[in-house]
């Protein structure tokens, strides 16, 4: 059972991956942040110390083994097996999924992580190297340590549960939530020691990984990762739409409002169920406190969906074995139960069919335009530093070093109160201009003209001369003005 949700799981998100960017494009910002801040660290550049970075350092160590990969291959190749061993990690929390569910019944076991596999938020994020795969696999280990089918469970199991609910904070600092729930979880359902047990792992391990970089550089770090999350400027996206991506929908090139009302009313039914089952309780919980977490959130991008897909699994599949309990005494109900199971797990399948996520990337014609530079490579897109085996050679030759240009108007935002949009924030455009003109040739590729860039900013590189292009995708050599 386990071998094949994970080979479906690791399928699936493999294929999202061929259908839409291939597995050398462009699939989300963020990933390439995240990989960037690691071959800082790999290359002696310490984070918040030495570069911005606004999430805990559990990700970059997690990637840093991937980053010294290219010192062996090169920066596109670590990022491919990267992506690849991410997605293997994406499968393995398929199967966690299971296990939690196991002690309920197999089918319970088997309908959680088939439908977690083929979910749509988990695949959109575990398809590359993002936060929440990681702290997803952490939550999921804790939820079983805490979940044994003996009960009750043993000290020690509380002390592992609080370690790994730690290791989910230093990841994503939103790993505090799950923390405090199961906290009052286990401080309900067993009693206060063991609840102390927990929360004492948790401080420990996040400790361990934190106070390294902390003591280094405690007022940027804590701006970074604290202040600047507090005080993002938020993004406009109504509750319909972040229930549409938390519910699977989001990339669906159809009309989604009925297939919403549907789902969530599916959704509610699935809770009641699902709360009949004691193991399943812990994750029931967690998906309430999630939901309205991620509802109030002042920003919103589609990958935070994925942080309550493991809980949205976990009630589904406990629901499932409930809905057919109660179907049992009668045959033909006992069918159509089964039938609307297999219908739901189809549905849920249903972007992964229909979904067309990522851009392809010219690669090799923008590598060889930019192997002959003697000087730094810039990009407001650090995956396109990596996928054109460049950002190894910038850290080698002392460039700096700007893992997230996109967070610098975070920070910027967050320590002089402006809420501008960026392409009205003149400071932030003085910033990107200077560090884009650092370099001898630089690709400008996520920010636009009054996306991102004002009038000015945009007249100021779209006259610099065009070294190659392929598409959109273009390489210029910087003038100084």
């Amino acid at each position: 059972m386990a071998a094949g949700i994970l080979a479906l799981a690791f399928g699936a998100r493999l294929t999202a991956a061929l259908k839409g960017s291939g597995l050398d494009g462009i699939m989300y910002y963020d990933e390439g942040v995240n990989f960037a801040a690691a071959f800082g660290l790999v290359h002696g550049r310490l984070l918040y110390r030495d570069f911005l970075f606004l999430h805990p350092p559990g990700i970059v160590l997690a990637l840093a083994p991937f980053a010294a990969l290219a010192n062996l291959t090169n920066d596109a190749v670590a990022f491919v097996v990267g992506r690849l061993c991410f997605m293997v990690v994406g499968g393995v929390n398929a199967v966690l999924v299971a296990r939690f569910l196991l002690p309920c019944s197999k089918v319970a076991a088997v309908l959680g992580g088939v439908l977690y596999a083929v979910f749509w938020p988990a695949i959109y994020s575990e398809r590359t190297l993002m936060l929440q795969v990681l702290a997803n696999t952490c939550l999921l280990a804790s939820l079983i340590a805490i979940s044994p089918a003996e009960s009750p469970p043993t000290r020690r199991r509380f002390v592992i549960a609080g370690v790994l609910l730690g290791f989910g904070t230093v990841i994503k600092i939103w790993g505090l939530l799950p923390v405090l729930v199961l906290f009052g979880w286990v401080l309900a359902r067993f009693d206060a020691r063991r609840a102390g047990l927990l929360l004492v792992g948790a401080m420990a391990s996040a400790t361990m990984v934190c106070l390294p970089f902390f003591v280094a550089a405690p007022g940027q770090m804590w701006q970074f990762v604290v202040r600047n999350q507090l005080l993002r400027v938020p993004t406009n996206s109504s509750p319909i739409e972040r229930l549409t991506d938390i519910l699977g929908l989001g990339h669906l090139p159809l009309r989604v409002t009925p297939l919403l009302v549907v789902a969530l009313l599916a959704a509610v039914a699935g809770v009641i169920l699902a709360w009949r089952e004691q193991q399943a309780r812990p994750a029931v919980l967690l998906l309430a406190a999630m939901v309205i977490m991620l509802l109030l959130t002042p920003t919103w991008f589609a990958h935070y969906a994925a942080l309550s897909a493991p809980v949205i699994a976990i009630t589904a599949g406990a629901a499932g074995q409930q809905l057919l309990y109660l179907a049992k005494k009668w045959q033909p109900l006992r069918i159509g139960a089964a039938v609307l199971l297999v219908t739901a797990v189809l549905m849920a399948a249903l972007p992964l069919a229909l979904a067309d996520v990522g851009e392809r990337f010219p690669r090799r014609p923008l590598t060889a335009a930019l192997a002959s530079s003697t000087g730094c490579t810039t990009s407001d897109y650090p995956a396109a530093l990596i996928l054109t085996d460049v950002l190894s050679r910038n850290l080698r030759r002392g460039c700096p070093l700007v893992a997230d240009l996109g967070g610098v108007s975070h920070d910027m935002a967050a320590l002089g109160g402006s809420r501008l949009s960026r392409h009205r924030n003149t400071a932030f455009q003085q910033y990107v201009l200077a560090y884009l003109a650092s370099g001898d040739r630089t690709m400008v590729m996520r920010f636009e003209r009054r996306a991102g860039l004002s009038d000015s900013t945009a007249d100021a590189i779209e006259a610099w001369p065009v070294i190659a292009s392929s598409g959109r995708f273009v390489v210029r050599a910087p003038q100084s003005s």
